[in-house]
């Protein structure tokens, strides 16, 4: 896989222009810089390939976490690049783009596993809400997105 994914980025940029969009309802997108049109103290630079590869996207990597009430641990996934030469990594991650089915769908940590005990350690979210806060704070997040909606 990651032969495939460098044989595409050393193409040239001619070729790979016809896949460049922002427009995530295509089921191909290549782009570089998301971040580039927001305000941030940090940049997300890099090259994406992206592939829409289900008719109904999976929901956020975060989400087994909330409805388990924090059972089910969700992984945090950050990379420091080397200062020398190419970095190239595939990562395959199961992720909402909107607009999903049902953006307003709301969720919450599964009744069935509350008590006084075990208290609700979330609150009830949507997936856009969810989303609009993770992309919205990007690499400038000081603690993962989940961790916004948190109760005290």
């Amino acid at each position: 896989m990651i032969d495939g994914i460098r044989r595409f980025h050393e193409q040239d940029s001619e070729v790979k222009k016809e896949l460049y969009s922002r427009d995530y309802s295509k089921k191909v997108v290549y782009n570089s810089n998301p971040d580039l049109h927001r305000a941030r103290k940090t940049i997300d630079w890099r090259d994406s390939l992206t592939f829409k590869m289900a008719p109904q996207q999976p929901q956020p990597q975060e989400l087994p976490h909330l409805i388990s009430n924090g059972k089910f641990i969700s992984v945090y996934h950050r990379v420091a690049a080397k200062s020398v030469g190419p970095r190239v990594s595939v990562a395959y991650f199961f992720r909402v783009i909107l607009p999903p089915p049902n953006p307003l769908k709301i969720y919450g940590p599964i009744k069935e596993l509350l008590s006084e005990e075990n208290p609700p350690i979330y609150r009830d979210i949507t997936i856009k809400d969810f989303v609009h806060y993770y992309y919205g704070e990007g690499l400038d997040a000081p603690t993962r997105s989940l961790d916004h909606f948190r109760l005290s």
